[in-house]
């Protein structure tokens, strides 16, 4: 079972009308979190957020799908 403040978080603002990119180090719970988006405004993409390298490369990717990041 999948949940948490980030997935809560992610729905509300989906329910809002925001695009929303889910980043989680663990590649099958972050597939699992999207499945469980069900909206075509939601993306997954594989991160270590301790890791700056792969947040700066992941912001550019969320720029190209979805434009610029707000929050």
């Amino acid at each position: 079972h999948i949940s948490g403040v980030g997935l809560e978080t992610a729905r509300l603002f989906l329910k809002e009308g925001a695009r929303v990119a889910l980043l989680d180090v663990d590649q099958a719970a972050g597939h699992t979190a999207l499945a469980l988006m069900d909206s075509p405004s939601a993306a997954f993409f594989p991160c270590d957020v301790s890791c700056a390298d792969q947040v700066a490369q992941v912001i550019k990717s969320v720029e190209g799908i979805f434009g610029k990041v707000d929050i």
